[in-house]
């Protein structure tokens, strides 16, 4: 899976010079935890958090005005924001997102296509995809598979929403199958492998000298 399958689509976005109490509603009542502000050209500016409204409110900032007045209230999202914004591409995978989540302690982050936010991803997205289980996977997989008309050339495992692929060796049909299942809810990676080990696929009959299969055997003692 990418970020353009479990992003929140389209992006609700504030302009600068939107009122910092409707950007708060539009949090409140859409149970956002960030929305992102963009300009008058559509470009990504900055982004408004929770964490960003209630320091202004309660005045937790880093470091108190040094003079003994009263600093004037701040009344707009661009007064606010936080700036620059870290971003996401919606082809960027699960464990790319997962990983500049938890590195930079972001809750959500902005999907940017071209210079246009298309979308947001949450932590709360991510945690969702864990909720299917491996064998959910499994068959969503294999669906897919079949849909596409792969469905014969694939061994599929799954393990912890790690997909494994062993079969086909051709880079075409390598990267067919990889999208599918890239594209199943749950994913987190995919795996591709040349034809299967034969202790995934079961060993195959062998005659007694444990040379050659049976059935090569017979087809060969006939023609004596």
């Amino acid at each position: 899976m990418r970020a353009k399958d479990i992003m929140t689509t389209p992006a609700v976005c504030v302009r600068p010079s939107t009122p910092i109490a409707e950007v708060a509603a539009i949090l409140a009542q859409r149970g956002f935890c960030a929305v992102p502000v963009i300009d008058d050209d559509d470009q990504l500016v900055g982004l408004v958090t929770e964490t960003d409204l209630i320091r202004e409110r309660f005045g937790l900032h880093p470091q108190p005005p040094t003079s003994g007045r009263d600093r004037p209230p701040k009344t707009m999202a661009a007064q606010v924001m936080t700036s620059p914004v870290e971003f996401v591409r919606p082809e960027a995978t699960l464990s790319a997102l997962a990983k500049c989540m938890i590195s930079g302690r972001r809750r959500s982050m902005p999907v940017v296509e071209g210079s246009l936010v298309v979308g947001m991803v949450t932590r709360r997205d991510v945690v969702e995809t864990m909720a299917r289980s491996d064998d959910m996977i499994l068959t969503g997989v294999r669906k897919g598979l079949e849909r596409a008309g792969l469905r014969q050339r694939w061994l599929v495992r799954v393990q912890a929403g790690v997909v494994h692929l062993f079969g086909d060796s051709d880079l075409k049909h390598q990267q067919e199958a990889t999208l599918v299942a890239e594209s199943v809810p749950g994913v987190i990676r995919v795996t591709v492998t040349g034809p299967p080990r034969t202790g995934l696929m079961g060993p195959k009959p062998m005659s007694s000298a444990g040379r050659r299969p049976y059935a090569a055997l017979r087809v060969a003692e006939t023609h004596r």
